[in-house]
């Protein structure tokens, strides 16, 4: 069972390492994220988390690890625009945790999808074992989350 789990985890940190937006990181702060990490699948069409809300569970860091994911923004009621299609390696999610702020976009599956998920309780943890390595995860997330907003006031611009 321990080589089955190590096998798994440095797979794991494999695919961090090479194939997604976390490629900046050394193989040993991969490793170190994919040790407090865990996988979790998401069916077609199932709501990640959704815009402005604080629920338990929903304020996660997620690498998108298989499938597809839909980041969209509500404007108004009826109203909402699509913000980016992510692929497999793409960083979404995690402003509760990294800002202590909702979520500004909602995100959902579009096909089964599994996700590489840092939960609070994990990320708390690693600001304490890891602090330089947190601090570097945080980064990675704002930098992506920034990429998502201009992507909205792109689209805002051309909506004009």
């Amino acid at each position: 069972l321990w080589d089955l789990v190590n096998r798994a985890s440095r797979e794991l940190a494999r695919f961090l390492h090479q194939q997604s937006s976390l490629q900046s990181l050394g193989a040993d702060e991969a490793m170190g994220i994919a040790e407090i990490s865990r996988m979790r699948r998401v069916p077609d069409y199932r709501c990640i988390y959704q815009q402005d809300r604080r629920t338990p569970g929903d304020d996660s860091l997620f690498i998108l690890h298989g499938g597809a994911v839909t980041l969209h923004y509500r404007i108004a009621e009826a109203n909402e625009i699509t913000l980016a299609q992510l692929m497999p390696g793409s960083v979404f999610g995690g402003l509760p945790i990294v800002a202590d702020v909702p979520n500004l976009e909602s995100a959902t599956a579009c096909g089964t999808s599994t996700l590489i998920e840092v939960t609070r309780a994990a990320y708390s943890h690693l600001r304490l074992a890891r602090p330089l390595l947190a601090h570097r995860l945080t980064e990675i997330a704002v930098r992506c989350h920034a990429e998502h907003v201009r992507s909205l006031l792109e689209l805002a611009a051309n909506r004009r």
